[in-house]
């Protein structure tokens, strides 16, 4: 991994590319009004340019662990993985043994909703950043390091993303109904997505929680032209119709997609 750079020195600049660079191309129409997304209950708030930025200053002025948050927020937003795929993570998946980033990293079957395996690409140059940032910050604190040179010095088979505890985000078994009528099993990762909503009521966006990042991952990816079937795949999803559920048009793409329909 990189070394060298400090957080606090290099926030303002780190923040300002991050939301520019990843996301100019999602139109904002020009009526201050329709600035705010649309929500249902059931749908987690999509963050803009300007929210992004927000809510990366909130997390270095506020967090006791800036590093660590910060590095989910933005794996979040760049690889669309779930909150529980993301506390289940390890360094010697997402890490090479030269302690550099893979540019795709595979997702175990055993850590993905619906135990089916695929590839999320840490090939964003802001993401690799936060993520060198993170491990400095564990060599920092001293928590989980190997003691070797291997996978950046970290314990390659434990969580890549450690609670303040210093240890992994607890996987809490839960049921739900399906629509067989049936009961069905998951684990959910609870202190994560409290995390995440907890960084998200502090940034005064009530409508956010822990699957913001993955909504906004799939609208952003579509801005930019790429098809429902690949954003799918990207997602993880079995069915393209569950993708939709993950995708939003403002007005204004709809407006401009009109516009050049003859």
């Amino acid at each position: 991994m990189r070394v060298g750079l400090s957080w606090g020195v290099e926030t303002q600049l780190y923040i300002d590319s991050f939301a520019m660079a990843n996301f100019p191309s999602i139109p904002i129409p020009n009526n201050p009004a329709r600035f705010e997304p649309k929500y249902s209950k059931k749908r987690a708030g999509i963050l803009r340019p300007s929210d992004v930025r927000h809510v990366l200053r909130v997390i270095d002025a506020t967090s006791r662990w800036p590093e660590r948050d910060c590095a989910l927020v933005v794996a979040s937003l760049c690889t669309g993985m779930r909150c529980t795929e993301l506390a289940r993570v390890t360094p010697r998946d997402i890490l090479m043994p030269s302690g550099k980033v893979r540019d795709a990293v595979q997702l175990r079957a055993e850590i993905t909703k619906g135990c089916k395996a695929r590839l999320a690409y840490f090939t964003n140059p802001k993401l690799i950043a936060a993520l060198d940032r993170y491990v400095q910050s564990r060599h920092a604190k001293r928590i989980g390091l190997s003691g070797g040179e291997d996978y950046a010095g970290l314990y390659p088979d434990a969580p890549m993303f450690f609670s303040s505890r210093k240890g992994g985000f607890s996987m809490v078994p839960k049921n739900r109904a399906l629509e067989s009528g049936l009961t069905g099993q998951y684990v959910a990762a609870d202190g994560l997505e409290h995390l995440f909503r907890r960084i998200f009521d502090r940034s005064g966006l009530k409508d956010c929680s822990s699957h913001s990042g993955r909504r906004t991952f799939a609208s952003t990816l579509l801005a930019k032209g790429v098809s429902s079937e690949d954003v799918s795949r990207l997602l993880g999803h079995s069915e393209i119709d569950v993708t939709g559920d993950y995708l939003e048009c403002s007005e204004a793409m709809l407006e401009a997609a009109f516009a050049d329909v003859l």
